[in-house]
């Protein structure tokens, strides 16, 4: 089960790490291309996630503190930086500008999730 966990935790994690660089690089520089290729990037690993869901070994599930529990809603936190991202490139492609406060949700609901997946495989919620 480790190595099911350590592979459903680490190609979200890159993925996302690449996200956000390519999401903040395209704000940050008013480059609506890069933005766009990090919301890709984000909808990417919506679609790993939900897959992790449906066919995912979370193991047997005891306390809401094992490992299993935390990547259940690590994979909910990515359908929801999905739905901030796909809504970010909607706004981007009807009006052909970046929306600010859309752009820094969805970027701080990537940080944190980032976060969360590098504290699962830092073994912070082991016992």
């Amino acid at each position: 089960m480790k190595n099911d966990i350590y592979l459903m935790a680490t190609i979200p994690q890159w993925t996302i790490f690449l996200g956000i660089i390519s999401f903040f690089w395209g704000v940050i520089e008013k480059k609506i291309k890069y933005a766009k290729i990090g919301n890709y990037l984000f909808i990417a690993t919506t679609i790993i996630a939900v897959a992790s869901l449906l066919f995912g070994n979370f193991g047997e599930i005891k306390t809401p503190t094992d490992t299993g529990a935390i990547m259940k809603l690590l994979c909910l936190g990515n359908i929801l930086l999905g739905v901030f991202a796909s809504s970010n490139l909607w706004v981007q492609m009807k009006k052909n500008k970046n929306n600010k406060w859309l752009s820094f949700a969805t970027f701080i609901v990537a940080i944190s999730i980032f976060m969360m997946y590098y504290n699962v495989l830092q073994g912070a919620f082991e016992k």
